[in-house]
């Protein structure tokens, strides 16, 4: 799951990428590299979260408004 949110505060949403359940084998290592196009004015294209397992696209969701405060934990 690759997850990130819309504002600071309560009124949050948090749009997520996720894969299939239960596809990492118990006892193996997994890969998974999680990527996020920065959203452009007028680009549709951007904004796109995407979350691979082992080279495999397993989901995608797409958030225009990210936000990051630090002081917040």
């Amino acid at each position: 799951m690759f997850q990130t949110t819309t504002t600071n505060d309560d009124s949050a949403d948090f749009p997520t990428a996720e894969g299939d359940t239960n596809t990492g084998a118990v006892g193996t290592w997994t890969h998974l590299l999680v990527t996020y196009t920065a959203p452009v004015d007028g680009d549709d294209s951007s904004g796109v979260m995407s979350i691979y397992q082992n080279g495999t696209l397993m989901g995608t969701a797409t958030n225009l408004t990210p936000q990051y405060d630090s002081p917040c934990p």
